[in-house]
């Protein structure tokens, strides 16, 4: 049953315990010391999956979870079954790493905040691969929010309401892009021969982060994700500040000392350092 991981399998999570029970039951680790092992009985992942449904974090395989092929999970549901109202954990096997591929089993997918610059209050959470390209996420918001194949889009990233970085390399991953968990990701939409002007923009950002933190007060707050995105230099996330993207009159955004710096995805301790710099006092002076 051990196999190789390839790019485009799908994979499926189950139970650790039930599946060293099964082990056991089938002799499948020791021959000669296990024979005589209990049925395991009906595949459950309860102990994997939140009320929603969904994966837990911070679970850990050959503890928590084992990964099986997509043949031997059939197997395995038409022999034992799958506990009632649960459905199966498939995961892609994908290439991941900024500089280094390597082969691995997307546990948890990129969860981001889409919007339409249009409707900023209408942003969607929407899970996605981190190695689908920044082509194909412009292809997946055309479809969300119904825009024709002929009207001319780009997209832009917004990690604060003061900040927003160009998409447009659509070959790019959404890792190599650097895109992070909860980043918000705005469609925007040609008008005629004009794009829409930056002021405009902004104050549509501003308003998908407001949102946003309404959703969190409401009892709908994020889960909090790792992300282990290292930055990509074949990117480049400067902030859009003049007509170099839409055309519009100059402004500064945002307040100094108010964000911090941007996390590069390896950057992050030593930017929450220079953050807490900030507060005190006697540094500041």
């Amino acid at each position: 049953m051990d196999e190789f991981l390839e790019v485009g399998q799908t994979w499926y999570v189950l139970d650790y315990k039930w599946y060293e029970s099964w082990k056991d039951y089938s002799n499948y680790a020791d021959s000669a010391s296990n024979f005589g092992k209990d049925d395991p009985g009906v595949i459950d992942n309860s102990q994997l999956l939140e009320e929603d449904g969904s994966l837990k974090e911070k679970i850990v395989e050959d503890i928590n979870f084992a990964t099986v092929p997509e043949r031997v999970w059939h197997m395995f549901v038409k022999c034992y079954g799958l506990a009632n109202g649960q459905e199966p954990i498939p995961r892609p096997v994908i290439k991941m790493g900024t500089f280094t591929k390597v082969t691995k089993i997307e546990l948890y997918p990129l969860p981001l905040l889409l919007a339409h610059y249009k409707h900023p209050t209408d942003g969607k959470l929407e899970r996605c691969s981190v190695a689908m390209t920044i082509g194909e996420l412009k292809v997946k918001m055309r479809k969300l929010y119904k825009i024709v194949e002929e009207a001319e889009v780009k997209l832009v990233g917004s990690y604060t309401s003061a900040e927003y970085d160009k998409l447009d390399d659509d070959s790019l991953t959404l890792e190599e892009a650097n895109l992070q968990p909860r980043q918000f990701v705005v469609i925007i939409q040609k008008d005629g021969a004009i794009w829409p002007k930056l002021d405009t923009y902004k104050k549509t950002t501003a308003s998908c982060f407001t949102s946003s933190t309404k959703a969190s007060t409401n009892g709908t707050s994020a889960k909090s994700y790792s992300s282990s995105n290292g930055f990509s230099s074949s990117y480049s996330n400067g902030s859009l500040s003049s007509s170099s993207f839409f055309s519009s009159s100059s402004e500064k955004a945002g307040a100094p000392g108010l964000c911090g710096l941007r996390n590069l995805g390896n950057t992050c301790f030593m930017n929450s350092s220079l953050q807490v710099c900030t507060e005190p006092t006697f540094t500041v002076k």
